[in-house]
């Protein structure tokens, strides 16, 4: 089985420590077992490797990126993208590359986005995942976050029965609030992005669509394949999905709220608040001192490429600003 890690976009929703030029998968700013700080990168990469062979991970990455990956978690397989073109021809491409690294088209493959914050048995469900596809008839599988609260924030997997392994009647993108209840008196799961599939479902719909199944040849014509994300162009074009819950940890940190949950101290860097602060968090990445007097519930981020000031809850709005 191969393992691919997606990395995605440029996480503007973390600016300005997330920018064009670092990504926020490579932003160490996560505790890490050591007692120091790791990316996210870092960290998705850490805990896939206590379970797999590091020769059998495929980092999915823009030209941009390679650097950062080499320097982070050493030489390791990548899939350079020439261009974007969402999960869609991320996947494609990552495929074809790993036939060229000697999997069969019948071996299954996963995959990842770099980004999920997830706890280590989270990954332990995707390295079973083949052998709960084995047993149906099932063509790609899923795995589904038990909700701990309705949001908008995630995708539905809607199932046929409420098992923990079931078939997957439906799909719900970021419902409003109300619809949200209703999926979950259903028994819907949030939808964790991870796709477990045989390569060689993969290569079906390359042919169908008429793009070439070799590793160099779909590169070079990578730039004309529709920029859509997989779950638009496989998924929901798919007859036969099966998806495993997951009862445990598992978030999407695409926001600064998010991120601070998992960060233990307030301040990182030079500076300080006053008494009547309270719950404010400061990160500053420049040798500027920072001083902040009665001004709480707020997020404060400043470095090279910019200051960030938000109220807390209010800080998504960012991506608008940009």
């Amino acid at each position: 089985m191969k393992f691919v890690l997606l990395s995605g976009g440029a996480g503007t929703r973390l600016w300005p420590l997330s920018n064009e030029d670092r990504p926020k998968q490579f932003v160490k700013i996560l505790p890490a077992e050591n007692g120091q700080l790791e990316s996210m990168l870092q960290r998705t990469f850490r805990q896939l490797s206590k379970l797999v062979q590091r020769e059998d991970i495929i980092v999915a990455a823009n030209e941009k990126q390679v650097d950062y990956i080499n320097e982070q978690i050493g030489q390791v397989n990548i899939v350079v993208e020439p261009c974007g073109r969402d999960t869609y021809g991320a996947i494609l491409l990552a495929s074809t590359y790993a036939l060229d690294l000697g999997a069969k088209e019948d071996e299954y493959i996963a995959f990842i986005s770099v980004d999920t914050y997830a706890e280590d048995r989270f990954f332990k469900e995707i390295v079973k995942m083949p052998n709960k596809l084995e047993q149906t008839d099932g063509k790609l599988g899923l795995i589904g976050v038990v909700p701990q609260f309705p949001t908008s924030k995630y995708g539905y997997i809607v199932p046929d029965e409420e098992e923990n392994f079931f078939k997957v009647n439906s799909f719900a993108e970021k419902p409003d609030k109300d619809l949200a209840v209703e999926l979950l008196q259903k028994g819907a799961v949030w939808n964790s992005g991870v796709f477990v599939i045989k390569i060689q479902e993969i290569l079906k719909n390359i042919e169908i669509n008429y793009f070439p199944t070799s590793y160099q040849e779909l590169k070079s014509s990578f730039h004309l394949l529709p920029k859509n994300s997989f779950d638009y162009e496989f998924t929901e074009k798919c007859s036969s999905i099966y998806c495993k819950k997951f009862d445990g940890l598992w978030k999407d940190i695409g926001t600064w709220e998010s991120l601070l949950e998992e960060i233990p101290q307030s301040i990182i860097g030079k500076a300080q608040v006053s008494q009547d602060t309270n719950n404010t968090y400061i990160i500053n990445e420049t040798k500027i001192p920072i001083n902040v007097v009665g001004i709480s519930n707020a997020i404060i981020v400043v470095n090279e490429h910019g200051i960030f000031i938000a109220e807390q809850g209010k800080s998504e709005e960012i991506k608008k600003m940009l």
